[in-house]
């Protein structure tokens, strides 16, 4: 019998936490008397696991934070309450006009 349990914390940073109890039981049918070693044993452990995550991609484009930095415009943004927020029925009209496009051109008859 293998029974096990095991906790993991919420992410700490980059790092998370686990914790893990497993009991193995095994009973042996080997008799003793027979002049043999008994089989059967009980195990308990304890593991504590770290997990961590580190993303690097050598050939990506490095960030700019420069003050001449100018974000592109996309035309899915829209301003509210003098913040910049993604207009998402401008986007919900653009698939629209893509699925439509698509349909119109499929090679099926």
């Amino acid at each position: 019998m293998h029974l096990y349990d095991e906790l993991w914390f919420p992410p700490l940073r980059s790092l998370q936490w686990g914790l893990r109890y497993e009991f193995n039981n095994r009973d042996s049918s080997v008799n003793e008397d027979f002049g043999t070693s008994n089989y059967g044993y009980r195990e308990h452990r304890i593991l504590l696991s770290i997990d961590g995550t580190k993303q690097w991609n050598p050939s990506a484009p490095s960030i700019n934070n420069t003050p001449r930095h100018v974000p592109l415009n996309y035309g899915i943004q829209k301003e509210h309450a003098g913040k910049m927020e993604v207009d998402r029925d401008e986007i919900s009209e653009m698939l629209r006009a893509d699925e439509a496009a698509s349909a119109a051109s499929s090679c099926v008859e």
